[in-house]
């Protein structure tokens, strides 16, 4: 059975719908953050700069997308729509610096809600550690 049997017109409706809901989101965010320090970029550059940014991220790249996503900033920000170099690195930062606060926030929520402690889970990565280098188990 191939894929086009199994996708119906509704579902590939859906999807698309969220896909430029994506883009639409990105540009947003990268519309606040250059609004944010009185940079005044075009929605309708934004959104081309979000899907070519989306679409940078099936170029092989390091684990973790390591320095590949400055990279990309700089091409499409400062290349692209010729902002000041200064400008692009600072939003980077920004970007990286809401983007580590949101994650370290869902994952205290996440593990408050299981009820998981993190004593619990350094104690049991200390037990492993001691375990894996001693080779035996306790």
């Amino acid at each position: 059975m191939c894929i086009r049997d199994r996708l119906n017109g509704a579902l590939f409706i859906k999807i698309t719908f969220l896909t430029l809901l994506v883009i639409c989101v990105d540009a947003v965010a990268y519309f606040l953050f250059f609004y944010s320090i009185n940079v005044r970029i075009d929605f309708v550059q934004l959104v081309i700069v979000a899907i070519l940014m989306n679409l940078l991220y099936f170029v092989p790249s390091p684990p973790g997308s390591i320095g590949s996503t400055e990279w990309y900033f700089i091409l499409l920000f400062q290349f692209g729509l010729k902002i000041p170099r200064d400008i692009v690195s600072s939003t980077a930062i920004l970007v990286h610096f809401i983007s580590s606060v949101l994650i370290v926030l869902i994952g205290l929520v996440c593990t408050s809600t299981l009820g998981v402690k993190f004593s619990q889970v350094f104690k049991k990565a200390q037990k492993e550690e001691y375990e894996i280098n001693n080779n035996f188990k306790l």
